[in-house]
């Protein structure tokens, strides 16, 4: 990734001019994966066909991209750090000291294993609502990266179930992966 910036020709003139062996992952040259068909049929076929700089202006916008996903994500960050709340519960039961001896896990960047307890992230529905959209898709995966820190397999669908269960009544529930 840190070398999306330069291209494959780049990469191996500059080895070759200072005498550097390299090695190269034997999968890049097989079609059977989407990114080298990008790669090798797509972004050739874009700077021949649609625009000769087409390779730089995807560049450019992702990294466009990754500054408003940064900005998005520290938005969230500051509505969760001002209101939100986890909680661990024993199991079958309501918040429990017997779960932890103070400090929350993954709140201290360690991640100390609580048998029999799960982590419960909360923010006031009417805060929740009251944000725009992107805001809330942001929100919803701060909570669920302090209540279920590595969850996978979380997708878009799962962002707009959780999302509708702020305007639902109490006892409606989303099921997730894990």
């Amino acid at each position: 990734r840190p070398l999306l910036c330069v291209g494959r020709r780049g990469i191996t003139g500059f080895l070759t001019q200072r005498g550097q062996d390299w090695c190269e992952d034997s999968t890049n040259q097989s079609r059977d994966y989407t990114r080298n068909r990008i790669r090798g049929e797509l972004i050739p076929y874009m700077e021949d066909h649609i625009n000769g700089k087409a390779a730089e202006n995807i560049l450019r916008s992702g990294r466009m991209f990754a500054e408003a996903d940064r900005y998005l994500a520290g938005q969230a960050e500051i509505l969760w750090q001002e209101h939100g709340r986890l909680e661990l519960h024993a199991a079958g039961g309501g918040p429990s000291a017997a779960c932890g001896t103070g400090e929350l896990p993954g709140e201290t960047g360690t991640q100390p294993q609580f048998p029999r307890c799960s982590r419960r992230a909360q923010i006031p529905c009417s805060l929740f609502l009251a944000q725009d959209p992107v805001i809330r898709s942001y929100l919803v995966r701060r909570m669920l990266d302090a209540a279920a820190p590595g969850q996978k397999n979380v997708t878009a669908r799962h962002f707009r179930q959780i999302e509708e269960l702020a305007g639902k009544s109490s006892g409606s529930r989303c099921d997730l992966p894990g």
